[in-house]
């Protein structure tokens, strides 16, 4: 690992996801941007190899990503990029000898609005079923479902199914603190 990626790490929020002990995940999965160019991060348990497919503009880059924790927590940091608009998603290589392309949840925005949390703290949120639970959507032309549950005195809070193997520490979801709801866009689901 280099200098600059070991400094760039989180370690007590490495730790934090790992353990399933973080209700903020996306502040550290998923592409930041930080001093010289981007950090990315992913926690993939089920992974042996992972790789970031960055693309800027018309380029598209393929980054193998270090192992930089034993139990699947992978990143890497690539200098400045382009001041294009950069997407990315990931090419995984499962412990199982499997090869699988994914989006990566945490680099979409909350799908809970300001207004939706005004509403709801208000109680005059008339249609919240349309935002709570799980919810069809498209966003960033990705299918996938938006999930949400009022949870206000929970520590934590995890989507599980067979599309992350029931481990509740693929899939932490973020708390949208003044609302007391815990919320994850999870593609392809």
């Amino acid at each position: 690992m280099t200098k600059k990626l070991y400094k760039l790490m989180d370690w007590a929020r490495i730790e934090g996801i790992v353990y399933s002990e973080e209700n903020k995940p996306r502040e550290i999965l998923g592409l930041h941007t930080v001093s010289g160019g981007v950090l990315i991060q992913t926690f993939l348990p089920y992974a042996k190899k992972v790789f970031a497919i960055v693309k800027t503009g018309s380029v598209t880059t393929e980054y193998p990503m270090e192992l930089v924790d034993e139990e699947g927590f992978f990143a890497i940091f690539v200098k400045t990029l382009p001041k294009a608009r950069v997407s990315y998603h990931y090419k995984v290589y499962t412990k199982a000898s499997e090869y699988v392309e994914i989006e990566d949840p945490y680099r979409f925005q909350n799908v809970i609005t300001r207004e939706d949390i005004l509403k709801l703290n208000e109680g005059i949120h008339y249609e919240s079923y349309k935002i709570l639970g799980a919810t069809v959507r498209e966003i960033d032309h990705v299918k996938g479902t938006a999930f949400a549950v009022w949870a206000p005195n929970a520590l934590r809070a995890s989507v599980v199914g067979d599309f992350n193997q029931w481990d509740g520490r693929v899939h932490q979801m973020n708390k949208i603190e003044e609302a007391g709801v815990f919320e994850l866009f999870i593609p392809g689901v």
